[in-house]
């Protein structure tokens, strides 16, 4: 899901969807559904740049459109699976699960090259100043520098799903492991850190949120507070 600071955005996650439904945030009262199109079919994870929501999809694009009027603005296809998000306050950077690649994407929905990010990147933050995806099929985490676009990745725990950025550290969740790992920003090989989540090894920690003050981990029956 994303917030666009009035309003809830969850994409309908069906291959024949194209579907994402707004909701109020204030009330939970369902207030509209945007049909993205023959690009949008089949979406996943949404983000929000401030004016405009971005989805990436299973059949490897990334539609942008207005959050007032439901019109799809652009789409750019990057191939594969499109997992994740990430605003840089610029451009739109997405994980490519499939490709094992990064994309960032401007304004106008054209496409850079691509970096690559071993192991199946699936969530991806911006810290500020870099990029962090987690990447599932390597159990680790990457930073991309920015603007040198050098990879560097840390090991975590198994099968490594989504991420989050508290203003100092990266918080992962690992699904098969049942733990969320905490990762310094700043010394990351030294203050990387494990912790069972949702109460027991096997809760199969999916996404996780920082808002402010606690991390938050969704699992498979529980919510977990950090």
């Amino acid at each position: 899901m994303a917030f666009d600071g009035v309003n809830i955005w969850a994409t309908e996650h069906d291959p024949a969807s194209s579907l994402v439904h707004k909701i109020r945030a204030a009330d939970g009262a369902f207030v509209t559904s945007c049909n993205l199109g023959a690009n949008g079919l089949w979406p996943n994870t949404p983000a929000f740049d401030g004016t405009n929501m971005w989805v990436g999809t299973n059949n490897g694009f990334v539609v942008k459109f207005s959050t007032s009027s439901c019109s799809v603005i652009c789409s750019a296809n990057v191939g594969g699976r499109v997992y994740d998000e990430a605003f840089d306050g610029t451009n739109m950077w997405v994980t490519n699960f499939t490709n094992s690649t990064v994309t960032k994407i401007n304004s106008s929905c054209v496409a850079s090259t691509p970096v690559t990010v071993a192991g199946g990147p699936v969530g991806i933050v911006f810290d500020g100043a870099n990029l962090w995806t987690a990447n599932q099929s390597a159990n680790t985490i990457s930073k991309i520098t920015l603007p040198s676009m050098t990879v560097t990745s840390y090991n975590v725990g198994t099968l490594p799903q989504y991420i989050a950025y508290d203003g100092a550290n990266i918080w992962v969740t690992n699904i098969t492991s049942g733990t969320v790992n905490r990762v310094s920003t700043t010394a990351p090989l030294t203050q990387n850190t494990s912790f069972t989540t949702c109460g027991s090894t096997t809760s199969s920690p999916l996404t996780v949120l920082f808002d402010g003050a606690h991390v938050w981990v969704g699992c498979s029956t529980a919510l977990g507070k950090m």
